[in-house]
C-alpha cells in the first residue's frame, strides 16, 4: 500500500500527492477497503482526506461492486451502517456539508446496486439508527435527497435498463418503506417546529421531492395539511411550507378532491391574513407564495376542464366561481414589480384565458374587463427597468428578456381571444404616452411604441385601407406625427424605426410621411446616431423601408442619395459602420438611383456614377496588392477589394425579377465592371481572397446580366483553373451549374470546352493519397466528390448530356464508370439515387440512337446491370431506410430503361448469365425478370422485398 499517511493528511501533505494516492487506491483491488476502514474507524485526519477516501469507495461502487464477491458486498455495507451507528451515539459528531453529502451519496449508491435484492433491511437499517437529534436527522435527510437523486430525479439522463430498475426500486419502496418515511418525517417537522427550523425547512424539502410518487394521501391529509398550514405562519418556515404545498396540489388526483384541497388552502392562507400578502413581505416568500397561486389557479382549471369533460356541470360551475375568486391574487403577484415573482403566475394567467376562450359565445359578467386589466398589466411589465444596463448585458438583462417574451405569449393569447380589446388598449395607453413623449421616462415611450409594433405579429387584416379609420392607422398617425424618433434614448429610437418598417403598407397609403421618415433615418437620429446598435439596424432597416415605398420616391430620392453618400463618403465611415452594415447602404443606395431616375438612360447615366468610386478605389487597390512587403499586407489589401467587389455586387441587388438590370438599362454600367474585377484573377498573392470575391461577383452578374455576361466566362474559366487547388474547384463547380441552369444549350460549346479541364482537375484530386489523420484534407476530398456529382446532374438532367458524350472516348467512359463505380463504393443512398438518375439518362439519350460512347451496350450489361444488384447489397443498405428505398426505386427505373432498349436479351441475359453467378435460385431470377416487366409501381414495392431476401442470402453465404 502507498503511504497512506499522505492521503489521511491531506491539508499538511502535497494535495497532488494525496490524489496519486487517491487513484492508486482506486485501481488497487483493496483499495475501497482501505478507504472505507479509514474512514468509518476516524483515521482521517482532515476533512479533504475523509472526502478521498469516500471518493475512493464511490468509484468502487461505481465501477467494480456490481463484480465484487458476496462477502466483500456485505463488508462495504456494513462499514457504512457501523459509521452511521456510530453517528447515532455520538452526539457531538460534526462534519463539513461536502463530507455528508459524498457519505449520502455512498449511500444512494448502494441502495441502487444492492435493493431490494440484496439489501432488503436498507430502509429497517437506516430507520433503526434515527434520533430526533440534529447531527442524526440531517444525516438521514440528506441520504433520502440523495436517493431522490439517483432513483426519481428527471433532470438525470438514464437509459431503459435504469429507467426499469427505477421504477422496481420505487414499487418495492411503496410498499416497504414509504409510510414509514412518511412517519419520520412528520415526527421531524413536529419536533423541528418549535425550534429547529433549519431541520424542518430540510424535512419540508425531501417531503416536496417525494411527493411527486408516492401515494398523495399519505400527505394530502389532515395531520399534514394542518401543521404545513401552521409553518405557513412561521416566517422562517413558511417560504419552504409554500413549495411544499406546491408540489402536493401538482400531483395528479381526483377533480373535486383536488378542488376541496385547493379550496381548504386558499380559504386558511387567506384567513390568516397570507393571501393578499403585505407589502413588506420578504422577496423570496413572496417568489414561494407567488409560485403556489399560480399552482392553485393552474389546478383549478384543469381540475374545472375535467369536470365539465366529464359532464360533472355542477362541480364544474362551483370550480369556475373558485377560478374567478383567485383572479385578485393574481392581479396582485402579476404586477408586483419583482419579475422573478410575476412570472411565476403567467401559468395561471394564459390558462384563465383559454378558459375564456372557451367561453367566448357566452362570457361570464365581467370578464372583458378583467381580461383588459391583465393586459394593462402586462404591457406596463415589459417595460424596461432602470437598472437595464443596455451596454454591458449580463445574466438580469437576460433573464428580463426570457421573461418579456414570456410576457408576449400571454400578449398573443389575449389578442387571439379578443383582438378588437387589444386593439383598444393599447390604443388607450400608448397614444396619450406618445402625445407627451418629452415628459415622461424612455422605458414608458419605449413600450408605448413596442406595443403598436406587436400588434402587427397577432391582429391579421388590412389596417391601412385608404377607404377606413382603423385604431392602428390611427396610432401610427400618431408615432410619426409626435415626433418620438428625436428622443435621445437608443431603445425608443430603434423601436421607433423597426415599428415604421414592419407597417410599410401604412406609409403606401400614406406617401406623405415618407419623407419625415426617410430624413430620419439618414440623420443623428438614425445612420448618425451615437448608438453603434442603433445605426448598425437602421441600416437594414432603411434597406427594408426603401424598398418598400421605392414606387413612392421619385420626388425625394435624389435628395436622399445625396444624404446618404455624403454618409457612406464620411471620414469615419469604417468605425461608424462594419462591413455588414456597408453592404446594406450600398443595397440602400441602389434602390434610390433607382428611384430617382427618370428613365432608363438617366438610370444608366446614375448608376454608372455610382459605381465609379467603386471602380476607382479598385484599381488604386489592386497595384498595392502585388507590391505589398508581406503576405499579411496583401491578405489585408485583398480583403478591402473583396470587400470594394461586394458593395458592387450589393448594389446589383435592387434589381429583381419585375424590375430587372435590363428594364432599369443598367446593362452597360456592370457590364463595364466584369472585365475590371476580373483583373483580379491575374494577381498572384492573395489569390483565395481574391478569386471568391470575383466568383460571388459572377454569380450576381449572371443573375442579372443574362446574356451580357456570356463574353466575360472563358477568361474567366482560364483564370479560375490555372494553379487551382481543391478547395478552388469545389467552389467553382456552383458557379458552372448556376450557368448550365441559367442558359443550358445557349452555352452548350462552352461546356464542351470547360469540361475535361474541370473533370481533369476532379479526378486528379480525388485521386491523390491523403495522410492519414488529416482530416482536413479527407473532407476536402468528400467536398469535391459531392461537387462533382452536382456539376453531372446538372449537365445531364438539363439536356445537356452531349457534353459528356462528345468527348474522347476515354474520358466519356472514365467519366461514367466513375458514375458505375459510385454505386458501388460511396455508403450514401442519395447518391445513389443521383447516380442511376444519371445512368438512366444517359441509357435513354441511347435508346433515342444517340451515340453515348463507343460499344456503350457492352458497358451496359458489364458494369451498368451489375451495379444495379451490387449497390443495394452493400452493409450500409437498409431496405428500412427511406433514401435507400429511393435509391432503390431509381435502381428499378434504370432497369426499366434499359429493358426498353434491349428487351428480351436483357432478360435472358439476367436469367441465363448474371443471376446464376450471384447463386440465385433460377425460380427467384425468373421472378425478378417477371417484376421487371410490370408497371413500375409494381415494380418499386417488389424490389424492397427482392433485395431484403438477396441481402439475407449473401449473409448466409458468408457465415
Amino acid at each position: 500500500m502507498m503511504d497512506a499517511d499522505t492521503l489521511l493528511n491531506v491539508d499538511s501533505a502535497d494535495p497532488r500527492k494525496a490524489e496519486a494516492c487517491a487513484e492508486h487506491l482506486k485501481n488497487s483491488p483493496d483499495g475501497w477497503k482501505f478507504c472505507a476502514d479509514a474512514f468509518v474507524r476516524g483515521l482521517c485526519r482532515t476533512e479533504p482526506a475523509k472526502f478521498l477516501c469516500l471518493h475512493v469507495v464511490e468509484h468502487f461502487i461505481g465501477t467494480g461492486y456490481s463484480a465484487a464477491s458476496p462477502p466483500d458486498r456485505q463488508c462495504l455495507r456494513q462499514l457504512l451502517l457501523t459509521w452511521l451507528q456510530q453517528r447515532s451515539d455520538d452526539a457531538g459528531a460534526r462534519d463539513k456539508s461536502f463530507v455528508l453529502n459524498k457519505v449520502a451519496q455512498v449511500f444512494a449508491m448502494l441502495l441502487v446496486a444492492d435493493y431490494p435484492a440484496q439489501w432488503p433491511t436498507f430502509f429497517d437499517d437506516l430507520l433503526s439508527c434515527l434520533k430526533l437529534e440534529h447531527h442524526i436527522i440531517d444525516m438521514y435527510l440528506r441520504i433520502l435527497s440523495a436517493i431522490d437523486k439517483e432513483v426519481v430525479d428527471r433532470e438525470m439522463n438514464r437509459n431503459d435498463a435504469m429507467l426499469e430498475r427505477n421504477t422496481l426500486i420505487k414499487d418495492h419502496m411503496r410498499t416497504d418503506c414509504v409510510p414509514r418515511l412518511v412517519d419520520s418525517w412528520y415526527e421531524i417537522l413536529t419536533a423541528s417546529e418549535s425550534g429547529d427550523h433549519e431541520l424542518a425547512c430540510a424535512c419540508l424539502d425531501v417531503v416536496g421531492t417525494y411527493v411527486e410518487w408516492i401515494d398523495i394521501g399519505l400527505i394530502a391529509n389532515t395531520r399534514y395539511t394542518e401543521l404545513l398550514l401552521r409553518f405557513m405562519t412561521v416566517d422562517t418556515l413558511r417560504e419552504n411550507s409554500c413549495l411544499c404545498f406546491h408540489e402536493i396540489l401538482s400531483k395528479g388526483m381526483d377533480a373535486q378532491v383536488k378542488i376541496g384541497l385547493v379550496e381548504s388552502l386558499a380559504k386558511v392562507l387567506e384567513a390568516s391574513g397570507i393571501l393578499p400578502p403585505e407589502e413588506d413581505v420578504d422577496p423570496d416568500f413572496m417568489a414561494a407564495l407567488a409560485k403556489l397561486v399560480g399552482c392553485i389557479g393552474v389546478q383549478l382549471i384543469s381540475s374545472h376542464n375535467k369536470l365539465l369533460k366529464a359532464g360533472a356541470v355542477g362541480p364544474a360551475s362551483e370550480a369556475r366561481d373558485a377560478i374567478d375568486n383567485k383572479l385578485q391574487h393574481m392581479f396582485k403577484f402579476l404586477n408586483d414589480e419583482g419579475d422573478d415573482i410575476s412570472q411565476h403566475v403567467i401559468p395561471f394567467f394564459i390558462s384563465y384565458l383559454n378558459v375564456l376562450k372557451v367561453e367566448t359565445e357566452n362570457p361570464r359578467p365581467n370578464a372583458k374587463e378583467s381580461v383588459q386589466a391583465l393586459l394593462y398589466i402586462i404591457i406596463m411589465k415589459m417595460k424596461y427597468d432602470d437598472s437595464y444596463s443596455f451596454d454591458e448585458s449580463g445574466e438580469d438583462e437576460a433573464m428580463f428578456l426570457e421573461y418579456r417574451h414570456n410576457l408576449k405569449v400571454v400578449f398573443d393569447n389575449i389578442a387571439q381571444l379578443n383582438p378588437q380589446l387589444l386593439l383598444e388598449t393599447i390604443y388607450g395607453i400608448s397614444v396619450p404616452i406618445l402625445q407627451q413623449w418629452q415628459s415622461l421616462g424612455f422605458s414608458d415611450v419605449e413600450v408605448a411604441i413596442r406595443s403598436i409594433y406587436l400588434i402587427g405579429e397577432v391582429v391579421p387584416g388590412n389596417h391601412f385601407a385608404a377607404d377606413k379609420a382603423t385604431l392602428l392607422k390611427s396610432m401610427m398617425e400618431t408615432v410619426v406625427t409626435s415626433r418620438v424618433s428625436y428622443h435621445a434614448h437608443p431603445e425608443v429610437g430603434k423601436q421607433f424605426f423597426e415599428t415604421v418598417v414592419r407597417y410599410e403598407k401604412f406609409f403606401q397609403q400614406n406617401t406623405s410621411h415618407i419623407a419625415d421618415v426617410l430624413s430620419a433615418f439618414l440623420d443623428q437620429r438614425g445612420l448618425l446616431n451615437d448608438s453603434a446598435s442603433l445605426r448598425s439596424r437602421c441600416c437594414y432597416l432603411l434597406s427594408r423601408f426603401v424598398k418598400a415605398v421605392r414606387v413612392h420616391l421619385q420626388s425625394i430620392a435624389g435628395d436622399a442619395l445625396k444624404q446618404l453618400q455624403s454618409i457612406m463618403a464620411h471620414p469615419a465611415r469604417e468605425e461608424l459602420f462594419n462591413f455588414h452594415d456597408q453592404l446594406f447602404l450600398y443595397e440602400t443606395a441602389g434602390a434610390l438611383v433607382l428611384s430617382s431616375a427618370s428613365s432608363p438612360g438617366a438610370t444608366a447615366s446614375a448608376m454608372k456614377q455610382f459605381l465609379a468610386p467603386l471602380i476607382d478605389t479598385f484599381q488604386s487597390l489592386l497595384p498595392q496588392v502585388c507590391a505589398a512587403k508581406d503576405d499579411a499586407e496583401s491578405v489585408r489589401l485583398a480583403e478591402n477589394i473583396s470587400q470594394v467587389i461586394s458593395y458592387a455586387a450589393r448594389v446589383s441587388k435592387t434589381f429583381s425579377s419585375q424590375q430587372t438590370m435590363k428594364q432599369c438599362g443598367c446593362i452597360e454600367p456592370f457590364c463595364e465592371t466584369v472585365p475590371v474585377f476580373l483583373e483580379a484573377l491575374t494577381v498572384a498573392p492573395a489569390r483565395d481572397v481574391l478569386h471568391a470575391a470575383v466568383r460571388l461577383y459572377l454569380h450576381r452578374m449572371i443573375v442579372c446580366l443574362e446574356g451580357a455576361v456570356v463574353p466575360y466566362i472563358p477568361n474567366a474559366f482560364s483564370h479560375f483553373l490555372k494553379d487551382a487547388q481543391i478547395r478552388d474547384i469545389q467552389e467553382l463547380i456552383p458557379l458552372v451549374n448556376q450557368l448550365i441552369l441559367k442558359f443550358k444549350a445557349q452555352l452548350h460549346q462552352l461546356f464542351v470546352e470547360v469540361f475535361v479541364p474541370l473533370v481533369d482537375q476532379v479526378f486528379a484530386f480525388l485521386g491523390a493519397p491523403v495522410e492519414d489523420g488529416d482530416q482536413q484534407a479527407q473532407l476536402e476530398k468528400v467536398g469535391l466528390h459531392k461537387a462533382y456529382f452536382t456539376f453531372l446532374s446538372a449537365l445531364i438532367n438539363n439536356g445537356l448530356s452531349t457534353v459528356v458524350t462528345q468527348q474522347e472516348a476515354s474520358v466519356c467512359q472514365h467519366v461514367v464508370m466513375s458514375i458505375v463505380r459510385a454505386t458501388t463504393e460511396s455508403s450514401d443512398p442519395q447518391l445513389h439515387k443521383t447516380c442511376f438518375i444519371l445512368l438512366r439518362k444517359l441509357v435513354e439519350s441511347w435508346s433515342r440512337g444517340a451515340t453515348v460512347m463507343p460499344e456503350f451496350e457492352q458497358f451496359v450489361y458489364e458494369n451498368i446491370v451489375p451495379a444495379c444488384f451490387l449497390s443495394p447489397l452493400q452493409p450500409s443498405m437498409s431496405m428500412q431506410d427511406a433514401h435507400v428505398f429511393m435509391a432503390v426505386t431509381e435502381n428499378g427505373n434504370l432497369m426499366k430503361a434499359i429493358l426498353a432498349k434491349e428487351g428480351t436479351q436483357l432478360l435472358h441475359f439476367l436469367q441465363v448469365k448474371y443471376l446464376p453467378s450471384l447463386n440465385l435460385p433460377a425460380e427467384l431470377a425468373e421472378e425478378y425478370c417477371g417484376a421487371l416487366q410490370q408497371d413500375i409501381k409494381v415494380l418499386r414495392s417488389y424490389l424492397k422485398a427482392f433485395f431484403t431476401r438477396l441481402q439475407q442470402m449473401v449473409q448466409q453465404n458468408h457465415r
